[in-house]
């Protein structure tokens, strides 16, 4: 059951980064790795790299958004999030209004050839005014999945993170300057992932990071919360060194990748995601999700706050 919404939400003030953004009410969520329709190499510790466009608008809002891998042949199973008040202890980093949100598997798991099916969440609160009330729900507004396949023949992508992110969806909110948002129904306007593409320097570091020997120079020069004299290494990097393999392998960790320290598991594993509609081709799709709501009613100059928790379908 996601925790309920203190309503002191929406006393919180504006960041000053709002201003800067070019669309200050549209928040877009692509994918960096994997893309759907892929066929990457087997390798160990997979990532997991999401594009956040309009990042400082979506932390002021709030958000989580949580992923699964699951394996169709073979089993494989591996799960983590991000949220917008860890950034501290993720690789979550910005350039401009671009968020990019790096996790992975464990760092020991590899990824053998197979079909897999990657899918994500993302929550956040929102607010609709109904004018006597005002309906506060806490739960996914977006959801979907993405196919890829791992083969062992060599004949999969190289590059991992390269090209343009693959767009997964994107929500619009009517006032970017109300800390709980009321979105616009139907309106996630023109989805632009080419905006969210990683630069030479982005990548280089994202790939020394994931091998656990962060290149700092090319972080600093990547992403603008990344100071000179920062440390930026996962919490595994030691053991990934030494136990990470590439295909099985004797090649060394660099040819393959560590984890920054989400949980997986091999075999065979049971989502408890629940069903969805499909509302934007096969990848996005509008979940029956669980979620906890509030009503605050406004009977003339009283307040009176009423919290509902549970299964809601819309």
């Amino acid at each position: 059951m996601l925790a309920m919404l203190p309503i002191a939400l929406l006393a919180l003030g504006v960041p000053a980064a709002l201003a800067s953004a070019p669309n200050p009410a549209r928040i877009e969520i692509d994918l960096v790795f994997p893309q759907a329709k892929t066929t990457y190499n087997n390798m160990t510790g997979p990532p997991v790299v999401f594009a956040l466009q309009n990042a400082p608008t979506a932390t002021f809002f709030e958000y989580t958004i949580s992923w699964e891998i699951n394996g169709d042949r073979p089993a494989f199973f591996a799960a983590g999030s991000f949220a917008s008040d860890s950034w501290e202890e993720q690789f979550n980093y910005t350039a401009g209004d671009v968020g990019i949100l790096a996790d992975s598997t464990y760092w020991g798991e590899k990824i053998e050839a197979g079909e897999y099916t990657l899918s994500w969440e993302y929550s956040t609160t929102t607010c609709t005014d109904k004018g006597d009330s005002v309906l506060i729900r806490t739960g996914n507004v977006r959801t979907g999945s993405v196919k890829f396949t791992i083969v062992d023949d060599g004949n999969g992508a190289d590059e991992l993170f390269s090209g343009c992110p693959q767009y997964l969806g994107a929500i619009t909110a009517k006032d970017p300057k109300d800390s709980c948002p009321e979105l616009v129904p139907g309106e996630d306007g023109k989805p632009d992932p080419c905006q969210a593409k990683m630069n030479e320097k982005q990548i280089a570091c994202l790939k020394s990071y994931f091998k656990g020997k962060t290149d700092m120079n090319a972080c600093a020069a990547a992403f603008d919360d990344i100071k000179p004299g920062d440390k930026v290494e996962w919490q595994y990097a030691k053991e990934a060194r030494k136990a990470g393999r590439h295909a099985g392998d004797d090649t060394p960790v660099e040819s393959g990748f560590g984890s920054s320290g989400s949980s997986s598991s091999s075999g065979s594993s049971t989502s408890d995601n629940t069903s969805a509609d499909t509302s934007k081709g096969d990848d996005e799709k509008t979940a029956n999700t669980e979620e906890s709501i509030a009503v605050v009613v406004r009977p003339g100059l009283s307040v009176l706050a009423i919290v509902i928790a549970g299964i809601v379908l819309y």
